[in-house]
């Protein structure tokens, strides 16, 4: 240090400035603290990330002037600079370091810097001046590599595929691709664009268990297009693979069947594609074709099986055989169940719609209440009420009741609007087997019914009368004090339950019922009238079932009242009498009768007389 004093002159070697001045030395570059790669995808010391980004700190108390990246490909090998920056006398530097796009392979950071110490000859031009000031540094040399990496961007190598096709599924294989990286990792498997599998391992087949169903595939012959795209341990995914497309052969589809078939035999369909040399159907009364198992080879795609047992469920399935031999899966199983009987009747009644007008069987309403019931395990589709024609002994549908469709059907049942007649019935009913022909998609109701035979007998009977009897034709004539009535007889209408009798209503108002023998009355009245006034009299036969007849047998009388005579004493003297009346208007003459006893047997002769 050299030093100066005050007001003197610039002293000689040897003597003190005034103002001392001093350099601390320095000969240690700068400390690097840490460093890291903080953007790698890592697995193990391997990354696919090819565009590194190196953090790092170092410090120096002289100040950092520059950082630098020293890189290599093996511990052998030289090192080389990568990346250089510059900086200006920071003590602590934290920074990082774009190292650009590499190439697969192996490699060594190295980092180092240079502090801001200045070269021994570094002086000022005056007191403060630093224009002669040098930077020389200490610089670090590139010795220990502080990060080492693999680079792998590269996916595996492509594949070659082989296809083929066994029944229902299709049997994928492949050749082992080679990785020049980290190394092979797994597979994924694709059909048509969508991944079936991704899994790891060095197999190199996989089995495409395609759905059971046609349905199912976009297009039941379809054209599948399969694509492996193998992977690294670094997900490094090889996509640019040429995939492989490969015909499948669906198997054949049944068609559904209903669940109940009428009679002893079935149509069965299916439907396939492709090139076909013949068919195996084969039916069985278990689901597993190992009992009571038949078959046949058909060459269309239907076939009737014949010579099935009633009540049997019978299980169906079908495969495609080609001319080379191979063979489609077996397709799902259908079943239907052989109904040849009809539907069991349970009860059937006739019951009164209203009592009061139901005589012995016969009924004088246009209408039939039945009660019926049947069951029948396909389920009931319509029920028949039969009528026999008594002229032909024929049955004949009189009503059709349809769609029930359930298994048990109980109901009651108005018939109306009926006309006169006998009725003698017999119901049956038809179930819901469908017809042997009867496929998904195209189903029709043949269904068992029973047609009774001219030998069965009725399950009831009713006669229904609405007619009332024929009118009548009527006279009346006065005697005395009394009105005679006399009718022609009537009938019952034709096939009706017969006459029963009259009502006789005089001026509207019923006075008596006369039996159905009865073809006169005498309205006698006690005591006489004393006016004279008219009547009207109508006859109403009717018949068992009161259908009364209120039109015709009507006749209006003028009723004459007898002259009223004056009240005699018990004993009359001597052997003459004067007998004295009540005169009435209009008469000419009035007949006086004479006897001993009151009932007029021993009658003296009448008199005419004009006076009263």
């Amino acid at each position: 240090m050299v030093r100066q004093k005050k007001g003197q002159a610039i002293p000689e070697i040897g003597d003190l400035s005034p103002v001392p001045a001093f350099s601390t030395q320095d000969n240690k570059p700068p400390l690097l603290q840490n460093s890291a790669i903080s953007n790698a995808n890592w697995h193990g010391d391997w990354t696919n990330t090819n565009s590194l980004q190196i953090q790092y700190t170092i410090k120096d108390t002289s100040g950092i002037d520059s950082t630098y990246l020293f890189i290599r490909n093996s511990p052998a090998s030289d090192w080389s600079l990568f990346r250089a920056s510059r900086f200006d006398s920071i003590k602590i530097v934290n920074y990082h370091f774009l190292t650009g796009i590499l190439a697969d392979g192996y490699y060594e950071f190295s980092i180092t810097g240079k502090d801001y110490s200045h070269a021994p000859n570094s002086h000022g031009a005056g007191l403060t001046t630093a224009a002669n000031w040098i930077v020389a540094g200490n610089k670090g040399i590139p010795d220990t590599a502080r990060l080492k990496l693999h680079v792998d961007v590269t996916p595996p190598d492509t594949v070659s595929l082989t296809i083929r096709q066994e029944k229902d599924v299709i049997q994928i294989s492949w050749n082992q691709p080679n990785d020049a990286g980290i190394g092979l990792q797994g597979y994924k498997i694709l059909r048509e664009g969508q991944v079936l599998a991704d899994f790891s391992g060095t197999q190199t087949s996989y089995l495409d268990t395609l759905s059971k169903t046609m349905a199912s595939l976009p297009d039941p012959d379809a054209m599948l297009l399969y694509e492996i795209q193998p992977y690294d341990s670094l997900l490094n995914l090889q996509t640019k693979a040429v995939g492989k497309t490969f015909h499948f052969w669906a198997r054949p589809k049944l068609l559904a069947e209903p669940n109940y078939t009428a009679g002893t035999s079935n149509w069965v369909y299916w439907r396939t594609v492709g090139e076909t040399d013949h068919y195996v159907l084969e039916w069985a009364s278990d689901i597993n074709f190992i009992g009571d198992m038949h078959s046949a080879t058909p060459t269309d795609t239907s076939y009737r099986v014949q010579n099935l047992a009633d009540r049997e469920k019978v299980f169906y399935r079908v495969k495609q055989v080609r001319s080379d031999g191979s063979e489609t899966n077996w397709s799902d199983v259908v079943w239907s169940i052989q109904d040849s009987d009809p539907p069991v009747l349970n009860q059937f009644q006739i019951s009164e719609v209203d009592s009061s007008t139901f005589h012995n069987g016969w009924y004088n309403r246009p209408t039939i209440h039945l009660k019926y019931g049947f069951t029948d395990s396909a389920g009931i589709d319509s029920v028949i009420i039969w009528k026999k024609n008594l002229l032909t002994n024929r049955w004949v549908r009189l009503f059709v009741k349809n769609a029930y469709d359930s298994t048990t059907v109980v109901r009651d049942t108005l018939i109306r609007n009926l006309p006169d007649g006998d009725y003698q019935l017999f119901a049956s009913a038809r179930d819901h087997a469908h017809a042997p022909e009867s496929h998904g998609g195209r189903l029709s109701i043949l269904g068992n019914l029973y047609v009774p035979a001219l030998s069965d007998q009725p399950l009831g009977e009713i006669k229904i009368d609405t007619k009332p009897p024929l009118p009548v034709v009527l006279a009346a004539q006065q005697t005395h004090d009394k009105i005679r009535l006399k009718w022609t007889a009537s009938v019952d209408s034709s096939n009706g339950i017969g006459l029963a009798g009259y009502r006789i209503l005089r001026n509207g108002e019923l006075i008596i019922i006369a039996s159905a023998a009865d073809t006169a009355f005498t309205d006698a009245f006690t005591p006489p009238l004393l006016n004279d006034q008219e009547f009207h009299y109508q006859i109403q036969p009717f018949d068992s079932l009161n259908n009364i007849q209120r039109s015709g047998g009507e006749a209006a009388i003028w009723y004459r009242a007898n002259p009223v005579m004056y009240r005699e004493p018990v004993m009359t003297a001597g052997t003459q009498n004067q007998v004295c009346w009540k005169p009435k208007d209009g008469t000419l003459k009035y007949v006086l009768e004479i006897a001993t006893d009151s009932s007029f047997q021993n009658q003296l002769t009448p008199l005419s007389v004009q006076d009263t």
